[in-house]
């Protein structure tokens, strides 16, 4: 959408050909028991328009929980630089914020279950079959063997 462009305040600020935004929606205290994250990394397209991610959550007791969640990205080109419901760049008191269009969704709730939550060890990446309708990761079984879901 155009170069990036500065008036170079600092030293290490320079312009470039391309910008990203975020587009999954964070806070650094999520509420315990909620779907609000405090990181989300691990991502893997589901099709063209679509990245399922883990997002840490915080069980009622504070406990991290990692979750599934999964953003559906705009498909309007405009989209991608009209700010939602904060600024893109974020302010000196918040985070950077997802462009209007961006919705973010949790799918697994495993607050519940006896090991909750998504595993990190081993490393991996969420992963979708090629017609976008499974997504794979790692978790725990009832008897603590981590098992591809």
């Amino acid at each position: 959408y155009g170069p990036v462009t500065l008036q170079g305040q600092h030293p290490r600020e320079y312009g470039g050909s391309h910008w990203c935004v975020l587009v999954s929606r964070t806070t650094p205290a999520p509420a315990p028991g909620s779907d609000e994250i405090n990181r989300a990394y691990e991502e893997g397209w589901v099709g063209n328009h679509t990245l399922a991610f883990i997002g840490d959550t915080l069980a009622e007791n504070g406990d991290k929980v990692p979750e599934l969640f999964i953003v559906d990205l705009p498909q309007d080109e405009a989209g991608w630089k009209q700010p939602g419901g904060a600024p893109l760049a974020g302010t000196a008191t918040t985070m950077p914020a997802p462009p209007a269009g961006v919705s973010q969704r949790r799918l697994t709730f495993t607050h519940h279950r006896r090991y909750p939550g998504l595993v990190n060890v081993p490393r991996h990446w969420v992963r979708a079959n090629p017609q976008a309708t499974a997504i794979a990761f790692l978790m725990r079984d009832d008897a603590g063997v981590v098992q591809l879901w």
